[in-house]
């Protein structure tokens, strides 16, 4: 659900905000007006990145996963106790 969201309030940002258009905005405005596309948009997208892997055996979600954690297991760790 987080990469619909993302991609969803990018498109309105870019669509409705900065008044863009062209053809990558044009898909999405389109398409991206049924929330069903959406949805169904974010079940296929990690399933289809989880085919392709690296020589080391890691696919693209395991990649970002861990890349993430990181980021964030250091934001947090820099934040006081009392505001955790």
């Amino acid at each position: 659900m987080g990469l619909a969201i993302i991609t969803l309030s990018t498109m309105i940002y870019l669509i409705e905000v900065k008044n863009y258009k062209g053809f990558p905005t044009r898909f999405f405005e389109v398409f991206g007006k049924n929330a069903l596309f959406i949805f169904s948009l974010s079940a296929f997208l990690p399933k289809t990145a989880g085919l392709f892997t690296s020589d080391k055996g890691v696919n693209f979600w395991n990649f970002l996963y861990k890349k993430f954690t990181v980021i964030f297991r250091e934001i947090r760790s820099s934040v006081p106790w009392p505001m955790r």
